[in-house]
């Protein structure tokens, strides 16, 4: 694969094409171009300038090349998966293959359509396209082709980078009908960077899946659906990273890392993708403030960020590596180290948050057995365990029993800061101990806490698997 091609390919150019009209309806005639005869000589044998599409089973014209770049493939897969939605279908399998010798030949992609469009009906499939629509950087026709077991939807796409062809099976979705009809285009684009923002009070936020990536963190769409970085060291490098960029000032919660990788990320679209997600932050309220970026080893370059004025205040981070072709993107929820106003206590290692009012850790080994065990109860109930325990205290001529319910409310706020979700079940032996649960993206945890006129006991682990 000539890696020119996908270096240059834009984002951009895909999402122009969701604006273009609806897809011709199935019975309407095709362009003259496209109702030419299938030619009467055999098709050529099958060889490296004649590739065969497993998708389509025909044999593509001289000159294809496959596109397997993940970003290139990505965004077809988006905008194909993006109409068949809107038509209560879903799209799989999407293939994405390439011409450059079109580049400043147009009759020459024109024959190369014609060619596919006669391959696809010799093969017995029903080809009808759309009318070709023009964008500032290309002119993109959408089609479909259907056969008596299998419906594709594809899209061609001219440009100065020559002719690529992106396409997929259709197949209903889980209680839908057959894909029997020509699928519309939406109305309106796919939700963006641009357009993304939180859910309104009541409704859902946007559902992650295979081609949607939304943020833990502050739970709206990420622009160009990078692949999530998960590994526990690369979220402890990124942490260290970011709470040495927060200061001693504010509290780092549990981090989110995400990176956009391949041939097309480089010094031009990545200033894009960054642009995108700002956007993003924007439209949800966010103001974003970044810092001067700082060069680091080989060509890469960390630029920081911080936001206010949104649901929560994050502290985040880029890195650009030209080399690599990747682009990097991590934050985090912050709190202040003292917020409300009280001493700061001792910080949980486990989540992250401050501890308010003079909390202490409970050093004593058969009381953290005694609460371990508890909690173990607690998790083995959905067949789970709990691993790094912590135990804290609220004790002493400091603790007055009427503050138990401050103290609790203190902490489950800063929880939810940090970006958890806490779920409280009812007081359990007696009233003295209350068992509760909270969830970021990255981490659950299992928690009780215990009460008594001379003392208040939170005891929390990790949940993981049993």
């Amino acid at each position: 694969m000539n890696p020119r091609l996908v270096t240059h390919f834009r984002r951009a150019t895909l999402t122009a094409v969701l604006l273009c009209p609806a897809l011709i309806a199935a019975n309407a005639p095709a362009p003259v171009w496209a109702q030419t005869a299938a030619p009467s000589n055999p098709p050529p044998a099958n060889d490296a300038a004649t590739p065969t599409s497993p998708l389509a089973d025909i044999r593509l014209p001289e000159g294809a090349f496959a596109v397997t770049t993940p970003s290139f493939v990505t965004a077809y897969t988006n905008l194909l998966n993006t109409i068949a939605h809107k038509n209560n279908l879903q799209a799989t399998g999407t293939e994405a293959w390439g011409w450059l010798d079109p580049a400043t030949k147009p009759d020459e992609a024109a024959d190369i359509m014609d060619a596919v469009a006669r391959k696809l009906r010799r093969a017995d499939y029903t080809y009808t396209p759309a009318t070709p629509q023009k964008t500032e950087t290309a002119t993109i026709t959408l089609f479909t082709a259907k056969s008596a077991d299998k419906s594709l939807l594809g899209a061609w796409r001219l440009g100065k980078q020559g002719l690529f062809l992106g396409w997929c099976i259709l197949k209903p979705t889980a209680g839908g009908g057959a894909a029997t009809t020509t699928p519309t285009q939406p109305n309106t684009p796919p939700q963006t960077g641009s357009t993304a923002q939180t859910a309104p009070a009541g409704q859902t936020t946007p559902k992650e899946d295979a081609f949607t990536r939304v943020s833990r963190v502050t739970s709206f769409v990420i622009p160009g659906n990078p692949d999530r970085i998960d590994n526990e060291d690369s979220r402890k490098i990124f942490t260290k990273m970011l709470q040495k960029a927060a200061g001693e000032t504010q509290v780092v919660g549990d981090v989110e890392a995400m990176g956009w990788r391949g041939p097309a990320i480089d010094e031009v679209t990545a200033p894009g993708n960054v642009k995108e997600v700002v956007a993003a932050l924007q439209k949800a309220g966010y103001t974003y403030r970044d810092s001067a970026p700082q060069a680091g080893p080989n060509g890469i370059t960390y630029t920081y960020f911080t936001t206010t004025g949104g649901p929560k205040n994050l502290e985040g981070m880029w890195r650009f590596s030209p080399g690599e072709h990747s682009l990097m993107l991590a934050w985090a929820p912050t709190t202040p180290a003292g917020a409300g106003g009280v001493a700061q206590g001792v910080p949980s290692a486990l989540t992250g948050i401050a501890l308010p009012n003079d909390a202490v850790a409970v050093p004593t080994e058969s009381l953290v057995n005694a609460l371990t065990t508890l909690l173990q109860r607690a998790a083995a109930a959905d067949q789970k365990k709990v691993t790094n325990v912590e135990v804290f205290a609220w004790k002493g001529d400091a603790y007055k029993p009427d503050q138990a319910d401050a103290i609790k409310g203190a902490v489950m706020e800063r929880l939810q800061k940090l970006g958890f979700i806490a779920e409280a079940s009812a007081p359990n032996d007696g009233a003295a101990i209350t068992y509760f649960r909270a969830h970021s993206g990255a981490k659950a945890i299992q928690g009780l806490w215990r009460k008594s006129d001379t003392m208040l006991i939170l005891a929390w682990g990790e949940l993981t698997a049993g």
